[in-house]
């Protein structure tokens, strides 16, 4: 089955340089807002015109989906995928919410609406979040394992809503009865991503889709199989999605050019604030960031923890993806590696992603349809 591509969009706005995203997040400082902060050059707000921008390419160089995050500093997943459902004709769009902050039979009837008028172009990408300063902005002051029970309960309501009969259901966070919403079809694919043990388990027992970063190699292996292992136990088959950005040139030494260029300004003390700001926001608590930085200590240079690996992004951004970076081969190569060890799926970002979308579309995207490991355009639904 040829690997599903999907992209990314920056609803929270983005930078050439991560310096000038930095400035413009909220939680750089605490109580700080966006139109408060101070923004870089290279700074590009997400405006309605331009996340159209970024779908229209990412649809016109046959991308599957694109993933819509959720947030304080974004803007609305629901609300994005909506407008943007508008402007776009064939992509679907893959909305990140918190199964905490909404009731499960709502949300079954938003997606039942949301498939409706898009004629089927939505999945999920359940994303319970961490503990910390980020989920207690929104009243949220539960551990992992609670949020991921109440996660698992939200999902088994929400689909017993989509069943077309009336469903019940009593558990220690939801309680419904006879919960249903008008017919609707298709069921929309279920995401989710996480790299810790409970994480992998939740994914193996509730998701379609395991998702999660992209790692060295036979770290990432070993994760693919655990999961796929773990739903095997429970009767059931997973596929599997990696998720990082994409930095290709036509030479290596062009694309490690401008990943260095990206990180200008950065410094050492700089790295170190960062990382006290991802603390408080409860960022570090993602098992994935802390596998990565310790590949990192037995490491030197510009953070390459294998090839073509690189974790620059996430010194000083919060949430930011590992990437890949090389000649468009390159890249090419290293995606065939993942495809070759189970990868499915991958779901990638860029800095800028426009420019990204485009580049990996024209000349990464060729190189992978020429070894039969996307679709070719015609099965694509690529525009002319």
């Amino acid at each position: 089955m040829p690997l599903t591509v999907h992209g990314y969009l920056p609803t929270s706005g983005e930078a050439g340089r991560f310096l000038d995203h930095i400035a413009a997040a909220p939680n750089a400082r605490s109580g700080v807002s966006r139109s408060a902060a101070a923004v870089g050059s290279s700074y590009r707000p997400a405006t309605l015109d331009f996340l159209t921008e970024i779908a229209q390419a990412a649809e016109a160089v046959g991308y599957d989906s694109v993933l819509v995050p959720t947030g304080h500093t974004c803007e609305d997943a629901w609300i994005t995928a909506s407008a943007l459902m508008t402007r776009t004709s064939r992509l679907r769009f893959m909305v990140a919410f918190r199964p905490g902050l909404v009731t499960p039979v709502l949300a079954a009837q938003m997606v039942a609406t949301y498939q409706r008028f898009s004629g089927g172009r939505l999945t999920l990408n359940v994303t319970p979040g961490v503990p910390g300063a980020t989920a207690e902005r929104y009243g949220d002051w539960r551990d992992k394992a609670e949020r991921l029970e109440q996660a698992g309960e939200f999902l088994t309501i929400m689909r017993g809503a989509w069943s077309g009969e009336p469903f019940t259901f009593e558990g220690r966070h939801h309680h419904v009865r006879e919960a249903s919403v008008a017919p609707f079809a298709p069921a929309p694919t279920v995401y989710y991503g996480g790299s810790s043990e409970l994480s992998m388990q939740f994914a193996a027992r509730h998701a379609d889709v395991y998702l999660s970063y992209v790692e060295p190699l036979e770290m990432t292996r070993q994760r693919l199989d655990h999961v796929r292992a773990l739903a095997a136990e429970h009767g059931r088959t997973v596929r599997c999605a990696l998720s990082f950005s994409v930095l290709s040139r036509e030479t290596s030494e062009e694309a490690w050019a401008a990943a260095d260029a990206m990180l200008d300004g950065v410094d050492p003390q700089t790295i170190e604030d960062a990382r006290a700001i991802f603390a408080k926001a409860g960022v570090n608590a993602s098992a994935a960031r802390t596998r990565l930085m310790g590949v990192l200590s037995d490491t030197s240079g510009r953070a390459e923890v294998a090839p073509n690996l690189w974790i620059g992004p996430m010194l000083v951004r919060s949430g930011a993806a590992p990437a890949l970076v090389g000649s468009h081969e390159e890249v090419a190569d290293r995606i065939e590696e993942l495809v070759g060890i189970g990868c499915d799926e991958i779901e990638m970002g860029g800095a800028p992603n426009l420019e990204s979308i485009l580049s990996f579309g024209t000349h990464v995207m060729p190189i992978l349809r020429a070894r039969g490991i996307v679709a070719d355009e015609a099965a694509a639904g690529v525009a002319g």
